[in-house]
This record gives C-alpha cells, sequence and structure tokens, in this order.
C-alpha cells in the first residue's frame, strides 16, 4: 500500500517534477544573481571581475584550488582547463580538478573553459559540465553564461534531478524516491516555506538521517537561501 503524503497522494494524483514547469515557480521574479557565489578559477586573472561584482554578481576569482574544500560555499565553481592544478596534468589538470570537485561535491554547477578542444576529453570526465570557449571576451558574453548557470544552479527542477541520482545511488527504493520527489513538488508549490523541515520525519520515519541531512542541506543551500527564506 502506498503510504499517503500530502494531498497528491490523497487523491491519487502524485507531483512529478514537470509540474514545476509553470507560473508558479518560486523563482520567476527573484533576482538571485546576487544571493549565488560564484568561483573562477584560473591562473590568468580574470578580467570582468570588478564590473561584474558591481552589477551584483557575487564573484570570486583565484588563481589555483589547491584544497578542494575551499570550494565548498560555492554553488557555481567555473575553471580554466589549462594553468591549473598542473600537478595533475600541466595540459587539463583542470579537468581532473574538476572532476575531483565534482566528485566531492555533486550538487554544484559546473563549466570549464579553454582555447584547445578538449570535447571527447570533457565528455568522459565531466558529464553534465557546461563548456566555454576561452574565446569568449566580452562581457556580454560572460553575462550569458553567468546567468545560465545561476538559473540552473536554483531551478528546483536541476536540484530534483541531483537529489534523485544520489537516492537512488544510496540505494533508497524507488517507490520512497517517487514519494519523495511527489511530497517536494507540493511542498515547493504551495508551502516553500516549509522546504527547511523537508523532508519531515513525520512523513519519512523510514529515512536514513544521514541522507535526510544531505537533502536539507542542498534545499537550505540553494533554493531556500535564493528565496530569502
Amino acid at each position: 500500500m502506498i503510504k499517503k503524503i500530502k494531498k497528491a497522494w490523497i487523491i491519487g494524483t502524485p507531483y512529478s517534477i514537470t509540474d514545476l514547469d509553470n507560473p508558479q515557480r518560486a523563482f520567476g521574479s527573484i533576482n538571485i544573481k546576487n544571493k549565488i557565489k560564484i568561483l573562477i578559477i584560473d591562473d590568468e586573472e580574470f578580467p570582468h571581475a570588478a564590473k561584474l561584482r558591481n552589477e551584483g554578481y557575487d564573484l570570486t576569482w583565484l588563481a589555483d584550488l589547491q584544497d578542494l574544500d575551499m570550494a565548498s560555499e560555492y554553488p557555481i565553481i567555473i575553471s580554466d582547463i589549462k594553468g591549473v592544478r598542473k600537478d595533475y596534468d600541466p595540459e587539463k589538470g583542470g579537468l581532473i580538478l574538476v572532476a575531483n570537485l565534482k566528485n566531492k561535491y555533486p550538487f554544484k554547477q559546473y563549466a570549464v573553459y579553454s582555447a584547445n578542444d578538449y570535447a571527447i576529453d570533457i565528455h568522459n570526465f565531466l558529464d553534465g559540465v557546461q563548456t566555454i570557449p576561452k574565446t569568449t571576451r566580452e562581457i556580454d558574453q560572460w553575462r550569458s553564461y553567468f546567468d545560465a548557470l545561476l538559473e540552473k544552479t536554483a531551478d528546483p527542477k536541476e536540484i530534483w534531478k541531483k537529489l534523485r541520482d544520489f537516492l537512488l545511488k544510496r540505494d533508497v527504493s524507488l517507490l520512497q524516491v517517487l514519494e519523495l520527489e511527489s511530497a517536494f513538488v507540493d511542498t515547493y508549490l504551495n508551502s516553500p516555506d516549509e522546504l527547511r523541515n523537508f523532508p519531515s520525519k513525520k512523513n519519512f520515519p523510514n529515512l536514513k538521517d544521514d541522507i535526510r541531512d544531505i537533502i536539507r542541506g542542498v534545499l537550505a543551500g540553494l533554493i531556500l537561501n535564493a528565496m530569502g527564506l
């Protein structure tokens, strides 16, 4: 018997992430560019940093990243491929760096850029990572890339897709994942302030506490922060 969770399960029509494709989406009128931190890793100083910060982007530039923990507070990480972490690889250290970061922090958004064609390596190393041509020079182009990454970072559909993959890899049953998805969408659309307590022990008593804590941490760091809740 399927456990009833919120109204969607009671009436027999569970929510899914496709229900987030509607005007009710909570980020429709929120400016999130000053709420989500962006880290750029490049041995050459990023030329537009000051101007973009003045426009409200929360942007940090580092010449290299020797300690992965230094990236923990940044939901968006953009790295050059060559010239970064030469101890990994003189030509493609940035690829290995982002692969390691992605393994440690799977819920972040990542992008890499380089003047060379690393399409095959990027496909093998980094599924789902945005690629930016090193020829990107104009500030308007960078705004476009930043805005797309910001939107993806705070997109509840994208967030849940990552959480869903995580849950399945942690052997949470498919039925419970579907129940969690329905409850998440229901809460997001109808009672977003309750996301800070999602998933509750009352509705999901059998969910392991460490998994519950990870879900809450992801939602707090991305959705709740961007919504100002």
